[in-house]
């Protein structure tokens, strides 16, 4: 079975203004999967949807081999970790250490637990020696793996990542590639970032105006300007000017 598997799915956050058009996708167990497209073909939604950030839509769609449904949502939200595109989003708590704490605390884990697990987690990320930092004397790229971090707390099984280097500046995105391509729990990533994707994805998805248009290698897509252009894409920079570098 799927990690992820979304069925025949629309969804609308007003009558008559569809966001995304029968949509279908598996996401196996272990995979990278890229979600590309211009603005408001539907990207973020489609990434809040296995979570249950977001509801009323039809189909069917089962995350960690569960049914995305409300009485399934705590569950879910053990095996699924989300992380928003802005980590003000998610980040609430005056401290990291907090912050991190929160979910395992949330889930009633004994406090031992809870700091080994904290301190697990920043270590992997390699944030330890800032856990009594204050959340707002964190930079950008900080904030990004702090909200990595609270997400990893919990051992999620799938993790979704909102344009996870957007504002982020060089040094900072090429630590959440390095994070990323560190991880082996299945990564579902929505990026305008098509170096990232690149970096960091085994398969990638196009999606326009709320559809589904290919799915295959990402080698294969990101390296085909027409069909990149006809979707109001451009090539990776690392391919632009007669450059070309694949992922190892």
């Amino acid at each position: 079975m799927a990690d992820i598997e979304i069925t025949d799915v629309n969804f609308s956050y007003q009558k008559g203004r569809e966001v995304l058009h029968q949509i279908s996708l598996r996401v196996e167990h272990g995979r990278s999967v890229g979600i590309i497209g211009a603005n408001g073909a539907g990207k973020s939604t489609l990434l809040k949807l296995p979570v249950g950030l977001l509801d009323g839509y039809e189909g069917t769609i089962r995350a960690a081999g569960q049914a995305v449904e409300k009485k399934n949502l705590a569950q879910i939200r053990k095996k699924v970790g989300y992380v928003f595109q802005n980590p003000d989003s998610q980040l609430f708590l005056p401290t990291l250490y907090e912050d991190v704490a929160f979910g395992p605390r949330n889930y009633g884990y004994p406090e031992e637990q809870v700091r080994q697990k904290v301190m697990e987690v920043l270590e992997r990320v390699r944030m330890e020696h800032l856990k009594d930092r204050q959340i707002y004397r964190m930079s950008g790229g900080q904030k990004k793996l702090a909200s990595i971090a609270s997400v990893l707390s919990l051992d999620p099984e799938i993790i979704l990542l909102d344009e996870p280097t957007i504002a982020l500046d060089p040094k900072n995105r090429r630590n959440i590639i390095e994070m990323l391509n560190g991880m082996t729990e299945t990564k579902v990533i929505a990026s305008h970032d098509l170096d990232l994707i690149l970096d960091t994805c085994e398969e990638t998805v196009l999606l326009a105006e709320g559809s589904v248009i290919c799915r295959g290698k990402t080698e294969e897509l990101l390296t085909d300007p027409e069909l990149l252009e006809a979707y109001d894409m451009e090539l990776p920079l690392c391919m632009q000017g007669g450059r070309s570098r694949f992922r190892g």
